[in-house]
């Protein structure tokens, strides 16, 4: 674990030992983070996150990495993106995973790009955001009137 308490160079280098913290390495070079999406025989479409795409695909090929592609193979690599750190790597992942497949396909014939992905999913967050304070006013007004 990392001791962010920690002024010691000496004792944050031996606590963070072959750990990654998000956005640098232990040597202090950046660390960066990818999406993917694997294909499987059947079709099926698997997305995931590493520091390491090569490594992690031939982990999944090598039946090592996740189950959800155990016994699907062969595999390929139909698309990969660098993003800016693990955080964003994992939000993006989690919004990918719940797209339609038609829209991960788009995705990955370019038909669809992941900042057009990003601003769609900002515009409704602000949108759903709006949406809440307005029912928040509604819900104040209705306590008063009682």
């Amino acid at each position: 674990m990392v001791d962010a308490l920690s002024n010691n160079p000496e004792e944050t280098k031996r606590s963070t030992a072959g750990q990654s913290v998000e956005g640098q390495s232990v040597e202090g070079q950046a660390v960066r983070w990818s999406l993917y999406i694997v294909q499987t025989a059947q079709g099926m479409l698997y997305t995931g996150i590493s520091t390491d795409v090569d490594r992690r695909f031939k982990a999944h090929c090598d039946g090592k990495g996740a189950r959800a592609l155990r016994g699907k193979g062969p595999l390929q690599l139909i698309w990969q993106q660098t993003v800016a750190s693990q955080r964003q790597a994992l939000r993006l992942e989690y919004r990918i995973k719940r797209l339609p497949q038609k829209k991960k396909w788009a995705l990955c014939q370019g038909q669809l790009t992941l900042s057009a992905l990003i601003a769609h999913w900002q515009l409704a967050e602000e949108k759903n955001a709006g949406q809440v304070g307005k029912n928040l006013d509604q819900v104040s007004k209705c306590s008063e009137s009682r």
